[in-house]
């Protein structure tokens, strides 16, 4: 405490107030806190942009793979078309692993032409489209295990044209044109309506026949002179034209190079489509005429079952295929006689219990091979370089609830020409059938003979016939009441035409859609 003595300085009369002078202390304090602060506010706010930046580093890792996911579903859909006679309706799938999968899920629709027109073709999951696919379109949605954003779809339309197959898939194939009778029907192989006729020619119904399959022609198909009804599609490059009387069509008409002219009695249950005019009838589906994108058939080339006992040049493969399927080789030149070693005994003895498939080459040159009735104990396969025949009233029966096979085959080679590349336009040997020759198995608990046509000539079915198998001719014609049971039967080591094998597919967009 100040006292007055104090406040006076010396030699002076008058007090002197001092006064200290005040110090900074306290100021690092606040320092320090406005830097913690500080610190403070810049860590939350680089958390902050951590956490935003992770959080659109997922976004984005979730985008891209779901968009990745969707488009490989696409690929995938594409490869399957491109290597599958089933085209695929749906796919699914994952792709990745952990931590994050991604996964894809597929739906395809396919339609008859391209562009688009009319009602989707019916997919069966796992089965085969109701009719061939002109074009698809491919809707893929990607999805992805992370746990932001949603999901992506991709979407490609792509134009289809059809790869005929390899193998021998129709009921009945001409390399020229192909005509019937009166009340030809054909059935089945238990798997529905896929008894097949194919013609490199035109096609001409007979009165009041029934076809439980499609009828594919490169010329026109004409039905004209009665009723006749196609259990699936007619499809042609030419003209398709029907005349007076009723007639039914439970598929689709197509013509990709022609017109379509309808009688008034005609029903069309699906679509037709037309290059040109689309005239007449009722058409339940939708009906398109100046269309220029209608898909025409693939294209078969008259397979070629080449046969030199032994195996000999182009042969190898068929006589080889046959042997390892355990049939016993054979061969004679007595096409004509009944005695030890002609083509006859060798081929009634397949009628014995006890009998091995057997495998024969009859040398005819010049000579068809009478083939007698049978009731079959063990498969045959006959190769007769001087064509078939059969009388009248034969009959090909199994001995037993077992199915045999019957291959009766004039080989492409059948003159030694190996060189051969189309089919000839006279000289080849043919098959002819009697009338009334038969392949009803013989009561309902006996099995059935597949019997399996086959010659680089004529085929000629005379009326009242019936067989169970197939029918490839260079030309073919059917006579009055024939009635075919497609039944698919193998010709080992040999390649042919029929049916479709897989697509070739042009990808008219691919873009990014809605999920």
């Amino acid at each position: 405490m100040l006292t007055r003595s104090d406040a006076m300085s010396p030699g002076s009369e008058e007090p002197v107030l001092r006064i200290r002078e005040r110090d900074e202390q306290g100021m690092a304090v606040v320092t320090a806190v406005l830097v913690v602060l500080v610190a403070l506010l810049l860590s939350v706010f680089a958390v902050q942009i951590t956490v935003h930046n992770i959080s659109s580093g997922d976004v984005d890792r979730k985008r891209v793979q779901s968009v990745e996911s969707s488009e490989a579903g696409i690929d995938l859909a594409i490869q399957a078309l491109q290597s599958s006679p089933t085209p695929p309706c749906s796919l699914s799938g994952t792709v990745g692993s952990a931590p994050t999968t991604v996964s894809y899920s597929v739906a395809v629709t396919y339609y008859q032409t391209y562009p688009p027109g009319g009602p989707p073709l019916s997919c069966p999951s796992g089965g085969t489209l109701s009719s061939p696919a002109g074009a698809a379109l491919i809707k893929s949605t990607g999805a992805s295990t992370a746990v932001v954003y949603g999901n992506r779809a991709m979407e490609a339309l792509t134009r289809l044209t059809a790869v005929p197959s390899t193998g021998f898939n129709d009921a009945i194939f001409s390399d020229g044109n192909m005509s019937d009778a009166n009340s030809t029907n054909t059935s089945g192989d238990g798997a529905g309506n896929d008894a097949t006729m194919y013609t490199n020619g035109d096609f001409t119904c007979g009165n009041n026949s029934s076809y439980a399959g499609s009828v594919v022609a490169q010329g026109g198909i004409s039905i004209t002179s009665g009723p006749c009804t196609s259990l699936v599609d007619l499809w042609a490059v030419n003209d398709v034209t029907t005349g007076s009387g009723t007639r039914t069509i439970g598929g689709s008409v197509r013509s990709c190079k022609g017109n379509i002219s309808l009688s008034n009695q005609t029903t069309v249950a699906g679509s037709a489509y037309a290059f040109g005019s689309n005239n007449g009838g009722t058409v339940n589906g939708t009906r398109q005429g100046g269309n220029a994108f209608i898909p025409c058939p693939a294209v078969q080339q008259f397979p070629q079952i080449w046969f030199t006992y032994g195996g000999g040049g182009n042969s190898g493969n068929v006589y080889s295929a046959f042997l390892n399927a355990g049939y016993t080789p054979k061969t004679t030149s007595d096409c004509s006689g009944t005695g030890v070693g002609s083509a006859n005994a060798i081929i009634t003895a397949q009628n014995n219990t006890g009998a091995v498939p057997v495998l024969l080459f009859a040398n005819c040159s010049g000579t068809p091979l009478k083939v007698p009735s049978l009731s079959l104990a063990a498969d045959l396969a006959v190769f007769s370089t001087g064509g078939f025949l059969t009388s009248n009233s034969t009959s090909w029966q199994s001995s037993s609830t077992a199915n045999h096979e019957l291959h009766l085959v004039v080989p492409w080679d059948w003159d030694g020409n190996e060189t051969r590349s189309s089919c000839p336009s006279s000289g080849a040997p043919g098959i002819s059938l009697g009338q009334h020759s038969d392949g009803t198995p013989g009561s309902p608990n006996t099995g059935e003979v597949h019997a399996f046509l086959y010659t680089p000539g004529a085929i000629a079915i005379n009326q009242h016939s019936t067989v169970y198998g197939q029918v490839y001719g260079c030309s073919v014609s059917m006579g009055n009441n024939f009635h075919l049971y497609y039944r698919s039967t193998p010709v080992f080591g040999a390649t042919g035409g029929g049916g479709i094998s897989s697509y070739n597919v042009d990808v008219a967009y691919k873009r990014e859609v809605q999920p």
